[in-house]
């Protein structure tokens, strides 16, 4: 291997905190610190090689700083799935960093990242246009108007996860049902502001849905299902935990809409009766 006599003295360390791939190349990138992965494609003939056409997916760990994630998007243009799980140190400009040097980028994951904030999700939709799956999980700053800026800048998007993001409210979903008319998961889990107006949207928009985790969203009543059912028939999974304004009617709309449904799960929802179960064939597996 034709290497600068550098990249062979930053093979030797052992400071796994990156994982890519899954040749050997792959194998030789674990033994670096992901600082080092972007200056080793630099001057590595066959790592630069792999850079432009193999390593697309790359997940990090707990030790990724800003800066150590400008210089890895340096390296690796091509990059379509990034995995930020526990990288605490990340800020909105290392999501800055990423979309002016991976414009490819489809997959990201960002949950419980507290110094995110829809600053962030602004220089992901004016970069990474290509985006179709995004978690953000946790995330308790982002608001309405980053939802607004990822439904203008990422019309492809798919699955958006919420977990656990307060703040949103229905107009944030209006927002994606008119920018991102191919969702098809979105997780809502104690997004406590969603209400039935926020389903009518997502109804009216994403004809495709076939995912929805609505649990802790106590707002959500009977006829947010009924409009749910009218413009979602796809849906084959719901989560209402703790819906617990839901009754049996609801349940009706639910099981006339969505012939599809393979999965409900009723836990918490205490109005609903057993008169109400039977609304759904025996194939369809209820959690109650």
């Amino acid at each position: 291997m034709d290497c600068d006599p550098r990249c062979r003295k930053k093979i030797e360390l052992d400071t796994s905190v990156l994982s890519v791939g899954k040749d050997i190349w792959g194998e030789i990138i674990l033994l670096l610190s992901f600082q080092d992965v972007g200056r080793v494609a630099q001057v590595c003939k066959e790592l630069n090689d792999i850079k432009k056409e193999k390593v697309v997916n790359i997940r990090l760990r707990g030790r990724a700083t800003v800066e150590g994630l400008e210089t890895l998007v340096k390296g690796y243009p091509f990059l379509t799935n990034i995995n930020l799980t526990w990288c605490d140190k990340i800020t909105d400009e290392g999501l800055q960093a990423l979309s002016e040097g991976c414009p490819k980028l489809a997959k990201i994951n960002l949950p419980i990242r507290k110094k995110i904030t829809d600053e962030g999700l602004d220089f992901l939709s004016n970069g990474c246009r290509s985006l179709t799956e995004i978690s953000l999980a946790g995330c308790k700053k982002i608001t309405d108007k980053g939802l607004q800026a990822l439904a203008k800048g990422c019309p492809s998007l798919t699955n958006i996860g919420l977990f656990g993001c307060d703040k949103i409210t229905d107009e944030g979903l209006q927002f994606l049902a008119k920018g991102c008319p191919s969702l098809t998961n979105i997780d809502l889990w104690t997004c406590k502001k969603i209400t039935d107006e926020g389903l009518q949207a997502l109804s009216n928009g994403c004809p495709s849905l076939t995912t929805i985790d609505l649990s802790y969203c106590n707002l959500i009543a009977n006829k947010g299902l009924q409009v749910l059912s009218k413009g979602c028939p796809s849906l084959r999974i719901i989560d209402l935990t703790c819906c617990y304004q839901i009754t049996n009617v609801g349940l009706q709309f639910l099981s006339s809409g969505c012939p599809k449904l393979v999965k409900i799960n009723l836990s918490g929802c205490h109005l609903i009766t057993d008169k109400g179960l039977e609304a759904f064939p025996k194939s369809v597996q209820i959690w109650k």
